[in-house]
C-alpha cells in the first residue's frame, strides 16, 4: 500500500507528472498480487498450461526457457478447460438478449413525454454508433474472467463524438486503502502506446517523448518502442478541485480541472469482495478445480501412453519367432509347449476417472450451470415447449443477480453517455445521431430538439426480444397467442413458417398507432388533422376521448382541447354517414298500390277464365 506521508499529493502541485510517476511506481508494486491474478486468469481462460504450473509467470518473465515454451506448443498436454466452458456458457446465456434502456417521464407534460420518446431513439442511435452492444459483451466476459469488467466513456478528439471503450482491468490502478469500499477518490489508467504514435499526436512534445524510457511488454523482439502512458483522475472533495492529468514519465500532454462527481469508468463485478475494490470472477472460483483437473488429465494421459498398449509374453524356450507376431491375417505362429500370451494391463485406476467426473460436476455446480446447458443439449424427457420454458425459468433464477448487473451496465453507460452529450452540446451547440427502427426506418435526431432536464426522467431497461429461442418454444408461444384470440388462425399459420413477431404486432397495432400519431401531431403542431373514412372511427372517438380527459388533467391550453373536440366531432359525423346508409338499406322498399280486379261471376272458376276474347 502506497504511503502518502511526507509525499506531495499530485493533485495539489503544479508539475503533477513528476509526482504521478513516483506514485505510480509505488502503486504498481502494491498491486502486484492483483496483476499476477489477472495474468493467471488470462492464461486459465485461454487454456495455457503454465497458468497452474507457474502462477508467477508473466509474459515479461524469463523464468521459462524458450525450449520449454516450444515443447509446450508442439506437444501440448491434455487439457479440458472447464473454466472457459463455464464462462462462454454464461456469456451466451446472459448476453443473448440485447437490453434497451427506456426513458420514462415521471408525471411529465405532453412535451416532456414527446421528448422522452425521441430520447429513446437518440440513445439507441448512440449505442449503435459506438458499437456498444458488442463492447458490452466483451466487458461482461471480462467480468466473468477477472471478476471486474470496465467500460470507459470518453469524447473522441477526432470526431467530437461520444465513444465507449472496453478497458482491460489490468490497466486500472487503485490505491488499496482508497478503494477499500469501492469508492476511491483517485484512479489511474496505465497502458502502453507506440513512441511514434505519440510523436504524431503531440508533435510539440517530441523532445520529451524521445527522452522517455521504453518498456518491454513481451519477450522477444519488437519493431515499435512502447512508452508507458497514464491517465490520472482525482475527484473534487471538500473544497479540493478535481483534476485530470494525461502524460508520460517526462511530461504531461493534458492537465485540466475535473468537475464531475464520478470517474468516466463503469465497473461491473461478478461477485464483490467484503472489502476491496476488485471483484471475484469465475476463474478465481474454479482455479483449484481447474488445476486439479489438469493434473489428473496429465497423469491419465501419461499412464495411457506408458501402460495402455498391449504386450506379448513369450517364453524363451517356446521357440517363437518374433517376426511371426505381426498384424497380418491368419498367420501361423510356431511354438513349443507354451503359446504366446497377449496381455493389456489396466493403465488407469477407475477412481481417477470418477474423480475427473466429480470435479467437472462440481465446477458447473459452483457456477450454477448444468453440463447439458454447457453442451447445448436439452435434458431427456423435455419435449414440449412449455416444459423447456419452465426449465429455462428455473435455471434463470440462479442468474437473476447476474442478469440485473447486465442491465445496470446498459443503464449506467447510457446515463454517462448522455451526460457527456449534454456537455458537448453546451459547448458546441449541436449534437446529432442517426437512429434506426423497424417502425420508422433511419432518422437523424438533433439533441437540441430533445434536450431534457437531467432530473426530468427516469430510466429503465427492457429486453429487446423475449421470444422463445427453441422451435418447440416458438410453436407453443404461437399456439398460446392463437388460442387467446390475439392473432387469427391465418396469421398463426404464417408465423409458424417465419416467426416475425415484430411484423405481426406492427400490423395488429397499425390502426391504433395511426390514430395516436395523428392526435399527438395535432397537439404538437396545433393544427387540426381530420380522421379519414378508412380509419377505425369508433377507435378515433374512444382514444380521442381518452386524450381529451388526459389533456384536461394536464391543464393544456384551451386550443388543444378544442382541437381534440373537433377531431372527435368529425369522427362522429363520419361514423353517422355509414349508419344512415345502413339504416336506409335495412328499411323495407315502398310497394306500388294494389290494382283492384273485378270479382268473378258466380259459378265461373277464375282460373278457367279466358285471357283473350273468344272468337
Amino acid at each position: 500500500m502506497f504511503d502518502y506521508s511526507g509525499t506531495k499529493l499530485w493533485w495539489e502541485v503544479d508539475d503533477a507528472y513528476k509526482v504521478i510517476w513516483e506514485a505510480l511506481g509505488a502503486l504498481y508494486d502494491d498491486n502486484y498480487y492483483t496483476r499476477a491474478k489477472n495474468s493467471r486468469h488470462t492464461k486459465q481462460y485461454s487454456g495455457d498450461d503454465f497458468a497452474i504450473a507457474n502462477p508467477e509467470y508473466t509474459y515479461s518473465s524469463q523464468t521459462l526457457s524458450t525450449i520449454s515454451v516450444f515443447q509446450s506448443i508442439l506437444n501440448p498436454p491434455l487439457n479440458v478447460n472447464v473454466s472457459k466452458s463455464c464462462i462462454d456458457t454464461l456469456v451466451a446465456k446472459i448476453c443473448k438478449n440485447k437490453v434497451k434502456p427506456m426513458f420514462l417521464t415521471s408525471g411529465g407534460t405532453y412535451k416532456a413525454e414527446k421528448q422522452a420518446k425521441q430520447l429513446n431513439k437518440f440513445i439507441n442511435g448512440l449505442f449503435y454508433q459506438t458499437n456498444f452492444y458488442q463492447m458490452a459483451t466483451e466487458i461482461k466476459r471480462d467480468e466473468f474472467i477477472f471478476g471486474t469488467g470496465c467500460a470507459y466513456v470518453y469524447e473522441d478528439p477526432e470526431t467530437n463524438k461520444v465513444n465507449v471503450e472496453r478497458v482491460y482491468p489490468g490497466e486500472i490502478c487503485v490505491d488499496m486503502a482508497d478503494g477499500m469500499y469501492q469508492k476511491p477518490r483517485a484512479i489511474y489508467r496505465v497502458r502502453s502506446l507506440p513512441r511514434d504514435y505519440l510523436r504524431n499526436m503531440f508533435p510539440e512534445y517530441a523532445e520529451a517523448i524521445n527522452r522517455a524510457k521504453a518498456i518491454n511488454v513481451f519477450t522477444g523482439r519488437s519493431y515499435s518502442e512502447l512508452l508507458m502512458v497514464y491517465d490520472a483522475w482525482h475527484l473534487p472533495c471538500n473544497g479540493i478541485k478535481g483534476r485530470h492529468v494525461f502524460g508520460i514519465e517526462t511530461c504531461s500532454f493534458a492537465d485540466e480541472e475535473y468537475v464531475k462527481d464520478d470517474f468516466p469508468f463503469i465497473f461491473t463485478r461478478y461477485s464483490s469482495n467484503i472489502l476491496g475494490f476488485w471483484g471475484v470472477g469465475v476463474c478465481e472460483e474454479l482455479v483449484s478445480i481447474q488445476g486439479e483437473l489438469n493434473r489428473l488429465l496429465m497423469n491419465i494421459q501419461e499412464a495411457m501412453r506408458l501402460s495402455a498398449n498391449p504386450k506379448v509374453f513369450v517364453e524363451e524356450a517356446s521357440g517363437v519367432n518374433p517376426l511371426h507376431l505381426s498384424n497380418d491375417n491368419a498367420i501361423i505362429v510356431k511354438y513349443r509347449n507354451t503359446p504366446p500370451v497377449y496381455a493389456v494391463n489396466p493403465s488407469v485406476h477407475p477412481d481417477q476417472f470418477q474423480m475427473t467426473d466429480f470435479l467437472f460436476k462440481q465446477a458447473y455446480g459452483i457456477v450454477g450451470l448444468s453440463e447439458l446447458t454447457a453442451s447445448g443439449t436439452k435434458p431427456p424427457g423435455l419435449n414440449s415447449g412449455k416444459a423447456i420454458d419452465s426449465f429455462h425459468d428455473i435455471e434463470t433464477e440462479r442468474f437473476s443477480h447476474t442478469a440485473r448487473l447486465w442491465e445496470d451496465l446498459h443503464i449506467k453507460c447510457a446515463e454517462k453517455m448522455l451526460d457527456m452529450v449534454h456537455d458537448i452540446y453546451e459547448r458546441d451547440g449541436t449534437y446529432e445521431v442517426s437512429s434506426f427502427s423497424k417502425k420508422e426506418g433511419m432518422e437523424n435526431i438533433d439533441f437540441a430538439d430533445i434536450k431534457v432536464d437531467r432530473d426530468g426522467y427516469v430510466m429503465q431497461c427492457f429486453p429487446i426480444s423475449d421470444f422463445p429461442s427453441t422451435p418447440s418454444g416458438k410453436l407453443n408461444f404461437i399456439q398460446e397467442m392463437a388460442s387467446s384470440g390475439l392473432i387469427d388462425p391465418m396469421m398463426a399459420m404464417e408465423l409458424l413458417d417465419f416467426p416475425d413477431t415484430d411484423k405481426m404486432f406492427g400490423l395488429k397495432l397499425a390502426p391504433l398507432r395511426s390514430i395516436l400519431q395523428n392526435i399527438e401531431d395535432m397537439l404538437d403542431t396545433q393544427k387540426l388533422i381530420s380522421p379519414e373514412p378508412y380509419d377505425n372511427l369508433e377507435m378515433c372517438i374512444q382514444y380521442g376521448n381518452y386524450y381529451y380527459h388526459w389533456a384536461r388533467n394536464k391543464k393544456l391550453k384551451d386550443s388543444s382541447l378544442e382541437l381534440i373536440r373537433a377531431y372527435i366531432s368529425k369522427a362522429a359525423k363520419l361514423l353517422e354517414v355509414p349508419e344512415q346508409a345502413a339504416q336506409a338499406a335495412a328499411a323495407p322498399a315502398p310497394q306500388a298500390p294494389a290494382v283492384q280486379t273485378p270479382a268473378p261471376e258466380m259459378g265461373i272458376n277464375p282460373e278457367l277464365q279466358p285471357t283473350a276474347p273468344m272468337v
